[in-house]
């Protein structure tokens, strides 16, 4: 019985009592922040205007949108907080499971499309799973953040 108690702490520990190996690489954990990787981009509304927002590895983003007339661009570094709270968020709503759903109920509908590791979803603004929507909040804080805090345009 003591060594059924044991396995089943080692189960549910697993940290130190597992090969690290063993950890599938898809783990949140597994990874640090300066790992992380996404690619994000809203598209769409009343004036079918395009948002983006890169993320390589070493947190080197890089955004763009719609700024007046013109289009903006920012290069930036994401904060590492943000990063783990985006992975966190993501392996809550089994992102990598989710298939795209694309058909809207509005014409002027935004569409979102998030790929992460590997994985990508499209979703309009009416079909968006209520697991990503503090994913799809805090992309789209980073471009604000990053793209339209001078101007004052769309702060929140």
């Amino acid at each position: 019985m003591a060594l059924f108690a044991t396995a089943l702490m080692c189960a549910a520990m697993s940290a130190g009592c597992s090969d690290p190996s063993a950890v599938p690489a898809t783990d949140a954990a597994a990874r640090p922040a300066s790992k992380f990787a996404i690619a994000f981009e809203r598209s769409g509304g009343l004036k079918a205007r395009v948002e983006t927002l890169v993320v390589r590895p070493g947190l080197r983003a890089y955004a763009t949108g719609p700024k007046g007339p013109r289009q903006a661009s920012a290069h930036f570094k994401m904060d590492a907080r943000t990063a783990e709270e985006l992975r966190r968020e993501l392996a809550n709503a089994h992102f990598t499971h989710l298939e795209s759903t694309t058909s809207a109920t509005c014409a002027d509908c935004y569409v979102y499309s998030i790929t992460y590791h590997d994985h990508t979803a499209l979703f309009s603004d009416s079909k968006v799973p209520p697991s990503l929507d503090e994913v799809i909040d805090a992309l789209e804080a980073e471009v604000i953040a990053h793209l339209y805090r001078h101007v004052g345009y769309r702060q929140a």
